[in-house]
């Protein structure tokens, strides 16, 4: 099972740094190596983001000249995944439209769920998060309770998480990702990696206001990515951790924690981390030493790197870069810093930030006395305000379409878990008639050879028998031993005593088989559908059988009784 934890968090920037060179994918993917190959992935997707698509149009390949339906669903989204991150929209629905064309080729309820868990979790990435939702329910539905569905069925809960957390739903999400650690692969044993639910965890306690839980959790995330040598994972978690001190105002521990994570993302080739960390840093600098020394770390962070290529970073630098200089009095340079930030956040379609820093250039132009320019960019942070607040009641909105939905899919398991339970009672009474079968056969034989073995001894003692009547009768039982079919002779029987009545029946039914026309004479000698089955030594679903089919040549309407029928012949 794939894991969107395991490698590149979802990322808003288009990260096209210089990618180290990209190892050759496996001549042919298969669900064996589908998982150390994503993870190659992603280390790559980390570094750039159109390394990441080339890798993973070279995954999508290999899965096609194997025969595994799992990987070339997760190729495929792979390849959306860093499509979206490249800003490639018409190609990201390329590879969804291709993620959609495997639905005819699943077939087991396994497959099902991971077809559904893994194009949810495509959609989440992309925003689409209605249909997204849609998806991922079934794929819980699906696997919920089922051992060869537990790691999708996982993956699928910690996606609804994340789409509940996204739709500001933080107390539907947290059950959602408690739920997910109850799952037996996701329970903490030491020796394992358990990244996947803790830093989620610690976030959303942090945005439901509980520091204590969230310090808990991501002190865990933290330990599990030391031990596991996750390098990305320690610097995230260490400037998450950095930022939950610089708001208990432990500017000290938080300095610490941000040098720590600068340095291991320097060491091992993390500029996106690196640069988060410095800015963070120039935060707690601006808490502890003033505006001046802010402004000569963020000089030598200029110096140091360029953020051009990730554009959340230029945005951060420019924003913290137009309130260190507003601090300092310099509300010219403010206003150039936070005009660039404005325009990046415009082009990112980052309408919170940009509301941010609108009001910080309105402060700004004020200082300047430039009244005009005030007034107007106040007007605009109202009405993109008021544009937030819209999508904030449309997410309220949503988080009741989304509650609906999962009583639909909690109903539909309540369904499906029933109708499974009568298959397994129907299954059970199909194998106590098939035991029931056997034995008789078993009885039947038996008794069988003790008539041959005393037919024989007669006929060596009582030399009266007719030679030929032994013969046929020996005849008989041979022929009848070790098969399924009744006394061959009770067919006979039947013709002789019921001719005119069998005639009757052909004339209203000419495509009834001699076993039906069997079946009907012993319904209308008032012989129960049991013991019709216990008199031919057939199972009592199979004499049920024939009786549908009875009445549908005899063209028979449902409200009208066979036996009944019969009776009147």
């Amino acid at each position: 099972m794939i894991t969107t934890q395991q490698g590149a968090a979802h990322q808003n920037d288009s990260d096209q740094a210089s990618a180290p060179d990209l190892p050759a994918p496996p001549k042919v993917l298969t669900e064996a190596n589908l998982q150390d190959s994503v993870r190659k992935y992603r280390e790559i997707l980390n570094h750039s983001a159109a390394a990441g698509f080339q890798y993973a149009r070279a995954l999508a390949t290999a899965a096609e000249a194997g025969t595994s339906t799992l990987a070339i669903i997760w190729t495929n989204c792979l390849c959306a995944e860093a499509s979206f991150y490249l800003n490639e929209n018409a190609q990201m629905q390329h590879y969804l439209d291709r993620v959609r064309s495997c639905e005819g080729r699943v077939s087991t309820p396994a497959e099902h769920c991971m077809y559904h868990t893994a194009i949810g979790t495509a959609l989440s990435i992309a925003d689409s998060l209605a249909a997204s939702t849609v998806h991922l329910l079934k794929a819980a539905a699906i696997g919920r309770g089922k051992v060869d569905c537990l790691l999708s069925y996982g993956q699928a809960l910690f996606s609804l998480a994340a789409n509940y957390e996204q739709s500001g739903n933080y107390k539907a999400a947290l059950a959602t990702l408690l739920s997910v650690q109850e799952l037996p692969q996701y329970r903490r044993q030491p020796e394992n990696n358990v990244c996947f639910t803790d830093r989620p965890l610690s976030n959303l306690y942090q945005k439901l206001g509980d520091s204590e839980k969230a310090r808990h959790y991501l002190g865990q995330y933290l330990k599990a990515c030391e031990r596991n040598n996750y390098h990305k994972g320690i610097a995230e978690g260490q400037v998450e951790l950095a930022k939950i001190l610089i708001e208990d105002n432990r500017l000290g521990q938080a300095r610490s924690r941000l040098t720590r994570a600068s340095d291991i993302s320097m060491e091992h080739a993390i500029p996106r981390m690196w640069g988060l960390a410095q800015l963070t840093l120039v935060q707690v600098t601006m808490l502890e030493s003033g505006p001046e020394a802010a402004l000569h770390r963020l000089e030598d962070i200029r110096r140091q790197t360029n953020f051009n290529e990730f554009s959340l970073l230029r945005l951060n630098l420019e924003t913290v870069s137009g309130q260190v200089y507003g601090s300092l009095g310099e509300s010219g340079k403010a206003c150039e810093h936070l005009e660039l930030a404005m325009d990046i956040a415009e082009e990112g379609d980052h309408k919170f930030d940009l509301w941010k820093i609108l009001l910080d250039l309105a402060d700004a132009r004020s200082q300047l006395s430039d009244v005009r320019r005030e007034a107007a960019l106040r007007k605009r942070a109202a009405e993109l305000h008021d544009e937030i607040l819209g999508a904030r009641r449309l997410r309220e909105v949503m988080k009741v379409e989304l509650r609906e939905l999962h009583l639909h899919s909690e109903r539909e398991l309540a369904k499906l878990s029933r109708q499974q339970e009568e298959h397994r009672h129907y299954a059970q009474g199909i194998e106590e008639e098939l035991k029931k079968l056997a034995l008789q056969i078993t009885q039947r034989d038996e008794a069988l050879r003790k008539l041959r073995s005393l037919i024989e001894q007669r006929g060596t003692a009582r030399q009266g028998i007719r030679k030929q009547l032994r013969a046929e009768l020996l005849a008989t039982i041979d022929s009848s031993l070790g098969s399924e079919e009744s006394d061959p002779l009770l067919a006979t029987d039947l013709q002789r005593n019921y001719g005119a009545l069998v005639a009757r029946l052909k004339e209203h039914g000419p495509r009834l088989s001699a076993a039906e026309i069997r079946i009907c004479l012993l319904l209308r000698l008032d012989l129960s559908t049991k013991e019709i089955a216990a008199l031919l030594f057939k199972s009592v679903e199979t004499i049920r059988t024939h009786r549908r089919r009875i009445r549908g040549k005899l063209n028979m309407p449902t409200e009208v009784n066979l036996v009944g029928f019969l009776m009147t012949l």
